[in-house]
């Protein structure tokens, strides 16, 4: 009854949307965007292919936060978007987000021709020392959840949005 909005739908438990979508759910909503929030390999592994079985008019990932290396397997392609992100919250309880792991990220949805959009890099930013063997180094961000683009690296700025007709 909302045809004017884009509703944005997600989840971090995609197997279970199926069952709780609308009986004349169809192909999807026009103006329904279907997620599936990921944080690691092993659930994008598990996920994914499960978002894809969905009809939906867009489908897209929320990788936030990471957690871990993602490498994104064929059914990426299937996708439409991508949103990376590191975790937020006090710095001595968020977990680390390493800043390889979101250019990874975006090389994968450059190469899938996916759209990308690095949300925030956290409050524990981190990037390899070097060659990587020597360790990280933390990113010193004065927002506290990484979410101003302005003290990113700026291969980083990347915030892109799927096409939508």
């Amino acid at each position: 009854k909302t045809d004017w909005l884009v509703w944005q739908l997600l989840t971090k438990r995609i197997g279970n949307a199926k069952k709780m979508l609308p009986e004349d759910w169809g192909n999807g909503y026009e103006n329904v965007w279907m997620g599936a929030t990921i944080v690691n390999q092993e659930e994008a592994s598990r996920d994914i292919s499960k978002l894809i079985k969905i009809p939906a008019r867009l489908r897209w990932l929320s990788i936030e936060p990471q957690l871990g290396p993602i490498s994104l397997d064929n059914d990426f392609a299937l996708v439409d978007w991508v949103i990376i992100g590191g975790e937020s919250g006090p710095k001595a309880v968020a977990r680390q987000f390493n800043l390889q792991w979101a250019r990874d990220g975006i090389a994968q949805c450059r190469e899938a021709g996916v759209a990308c959009f690095i949300k925030q890099l956290g409050s524990r930013p981190v990037f390899p020392l070097g060659d990587g063997i020597r360790g990280l180094s933390y990113l010193h961000l004065k927002d506290y959840k990484g979410a101003d683009p302005k003290e990113w690296y700026a291969d980083l700025r990347v915030q892109e949005f799927p096409e939508w007709k």
